[in-house]
């Protein structure tokens, strides 16, 4: 498999001040946007990272990866890359749900 070129973070973004009382959706939310709506999982992850409450989380891209297959509100766009659902047409969320199942076959939903 081809390696993609990594997209890169926006060194000076920073967390506002208080992040002790933000959900785990809204920190997704927020890093989702800051990267223009659409990124590879790498880049969330390392953006979100950076976040005070991730550094008490052990788990946290198993964390970020739930609140995208979650919610409604993400589409995965194809293979590791993830956007913002209202971005896309019902033509093209139906395009990436077909390829979803093209490539997961045994996989419901």
């Amino acid at each position: 498999m081809p390696k993609t070129k990594r997209e890169k973070i926006p060194e000076a973004f920073t967390w506002e001040l208080p992040t002790t009382d933000r959900t785990w959706s809204q920190i997704v939310r927020r890093a989702m946007a800051e990267l223009r709506g659409e990124a590879p999982l790498a880049a969330l992850y390392a953006l979100i990272e950076r976040h005070p409450r991730a550094k008490r989380r052990k788990h946290v891209r198993a964390k970020v990866r739930q609140v995208l297959e979650r919610s409604s509100e993400y589409v995965r766009v194809t293979h590791g890359v993830w956007g913002f659902s209202s971005r896309y047409s019902a033509t093209d969320l139906q395009k990436f749900e077909e390829a979803r199942r093209e490539r997961y076959p045994h996989r419901k939903g």
